[in-house]
């Protein structure tokens, strides 16, 4: 054979493994880190389920799925991103979006958002929620953790009453529905962490308003409109409305008093309903929206968690394509089902599980004039110390009657000034 023609040979056969080698690395596929932080064993499996089924219509993108416990995953997912360990898509709870935001960690979706034809169908609500720091979209929620009525209907019946309207109806019925003799009370209270969000409803009925801060930008809660709504919550307690052990109650606390028939109203998000279909008949509970206040509006607490991209990921067109798949009507309703929360589509309440009477409570607050959706301040990033630490230790001083109404909001107002005041006041 020619010696020409030899080397013709090997320089194709070179060219030939060169361009191979080539479109191999090219067809690489795309390799993201993904951190989910609210977790449970069930949840996760869901989640893998659904990143797997991504994977198959996107063999160009692999996801590693991060679920870090619940109960330590603030400190978990903080410390990685301190350490420069930085995922490329976390799940983001509303509470730690400031914090994330705040120091430049997350991606504006404003530019993804304006070319997914999936924006003009998500629920406005939902995307006023991801843009809630800064007005910047800088999560996109997966749905609403929105506080409804539970009743019983069998001890409301005995009683020849109706789910209460207002604050005044509640508090009458609490009293009403109250027998400490037989172990049954009228309201199944949260004293421990979460008490929160129960008693901000009846301090902003109380205002008229869910402002945490006047145009000065000091807190409200010493104005006598928010004490008196303190001094309102602490009184179902005082006078045996709840039960006594209520001060030291959690979720599983609340939810396990109501199917037991031990309270007759609960205060609570779609979530509680997983458990509760399970020991009681549809028939036997029903949802209404929160009670009103004097002011006539109410201000149901609203909650929240979505996918957030960092910017430290060097693949932030490929952890798009994750979240907007997370994020399509069919995933997400599929989330929302399991998760227990109000999907993030407005169409999903077609659907035939969220058709039942049951959820028309939540929708019913959505589209109510009377109840309005306000946002905790998450630009402060003290928040989260504030209701999972400071509220609850103090509330619960209120409630035992250690501290009055006036010393309990002097408290919480002097850390929430301080916080405030390290935003410039504004």
């Amino acid at each position: 054979m020619p010696v020409l023609f030899q080397v013709a040979r090997r320089s194709s056969a070179l060219a030939l493994l060169t361009a191979l080698a080539l479109g191999s690395a090219a067809a690489a596929p795309v390799k993201l880190r993904m951190v989910e932080v609210i977790t449970s064993p069930e949840r996760t499996v869901l989640l893998k389920q659904i990143l797997a089924d991504f994977q198959k219509v996107n063999p160009d993108v692999q996801v590693e799925l991060i679920s870090y416990p619940f109960e330590q995953s603030f400190e978990k997912l903080l410390s990685s991103v301190q350490a420069g360990d930085i995922p490329d898509i976390a799940e983001m709870p509303d509470k730690w979006l400031s914090l994330f935001a705040g120091t430049n960690r997350l991606v504006d979706l404003t530019p993804f958002l304006k070319t997914w034809p999936n924006a003009k169908k998500f629920s406005p609500r939902m995307l006023e929620a991801g843009s809630s720091f800064q007005n910047t979209p800088y999560t996109l929620p997966y749905g609403f953790y929105l506080r409804a009525l539970f009743y019983n209907k069998a001890m409301f019946a005995a009683k020849g009453l109706k789910p209460p309207l207002t604050f005044s109806e509640f508090q009458k019925d609490a009293k009403l529905l109250s027998d400490p003799s037989k172990n049954q009370y009228g309201y199944c209270l949260r004293g421990a962490r979460g008490v929160w969000d129960s008693a901000y409803h009846f301090i902003s009925g109380q205002l008229g308003s869910a402002k945490w801060f006047d145009a000065q930008g000091k807190s409200v809660l010493t104005s006598p409109e928010a004490v008196k709504g303190l001094e309102y919550f602490a009184n179902l307690y005082k006078s045996g409305s709840a039960p006594k052990a209520s001060v030291n109650w959690g979720f599983n606390d609340i939810v396990g008093g109501f199917y037991s028939g031990n309270c007759a109203m609960l205060d609570q998000d779609p979530d509680a309903l997983g458990d509760i279909s399970k020991k009681m008949d549809p028939g036997e509970f029903g949802v209404v929206p929160m009670p009103i206040g004097p002011k006539g509006v109410a201000y149901p607490k609203v909650g929240f968690a979505g996918w957030s991209i960092f910017k430290a990921s060097t693949h932030q067109d490929a952890a798009w394509k994750l979240t907007s798949y997370l994020s399509s009507p069919a995933v997400n309703l599929k989330w929302a089902k399991f998760f227990g929360i109000i999907p993030a589509y407005e169409d999903a309440q077609k659907d035939a599980q969220y058709a039942q009477p049951v959820y028309q409570g939540w929708f019913r607050t959505l589209h109510s004039k009377a109840h309005r959706i306000e946002l905790y301040p998450f630009e402060l990033p003290e928040l989260g110390y504030f209701l999972d630490v400071l509220a609850p230790q103090e509330v619960d001083k209120l409630l035992l009657g250690q501290q009055t109404a006036q010393q309990t909001a002097s408290i919480l107002a002097d850390y929430l000034n301080k916080a405030k005041a390290k935003q410039g006041g504004k």
